[in-house]
């Protein structure tokens, strides 16, 4: 019988490994398959079964309540990795999706409302600082003394008085 619980931790293992190595696409295809692989956990019924899945009941064993909490966990930290190395590749709109499905599991994981806010404050169509300073703001609250996330606050502030400047200039030009 396969373990795939183990099968993920692998993956995320290797993930973690590639990632320090700067592989960012092989990073990123060892945490998607660790999260095809626990999503295979995640999906299976209160009668071991698996749904949607043909043929796999047979195959898989019977997860426990704790064995799917632990699933899911891991879930958000493959999603929150994901948009990682969706960060080091400048691939904000990716980086976005990952840590919302990570925040649609956990909406307390702080590295993930950090990684979003980061995607967020990346310029581009999907630059909203004010998205950015909400998750700022939650992660904070979370866990106030979160270095990544403080810095993130400042440069945030100081990104959002640079705008503010860019706009005061446009106004005064159009009513000069």
């Amino acid at each position: 019988m396969a373990n795939l619980l183990q099968d993920a931790r692998d993956y995320k293992e290797a993930g973690n490994n590639l990632f320090r190595e700067k592989d960012f696409e092989k990073a990123l295809y060892n945490y998607h398959m660790g999260v095809i692989t626990l999503k295979a956990i995640t999906r299976q019924s209160a009668s071991g079964s698996m749904a949607g899945i043909p043929g796999m009941s047979s195959r898989m064993k019977e997860y426990s309540g704790e064995e799917k909490a632990e699933a899911n966990e891991l879930i958000v930290l493959l999603h929150s990795n994901i948009a990682q190395c969706a960060l080091s590749q400048d691939r904000p709109q990716r980086a976005i999706a990952e840590t919302t499905s990570a925040l649609a599991i956990d909406p307390a994981h702080v590295k993930s409302l950090y990684r979003r806010a980061i995607a967020r404050m990346a310029p581009g169509d999907l630059h909203d600082t004010e998205k950015a300073r909400t998750d700022l703001e939650e992660a904070f609250r979370l866990s106030p003394d979160d270095k990544a996330v403080l810095a993130a606050m400042k440069k945030l502030k100081a990104l959002e008085a640079k705008e503010l400047e860019k706009q005061k200039a446009s106004y005064a030009k159009m009513f000069a």
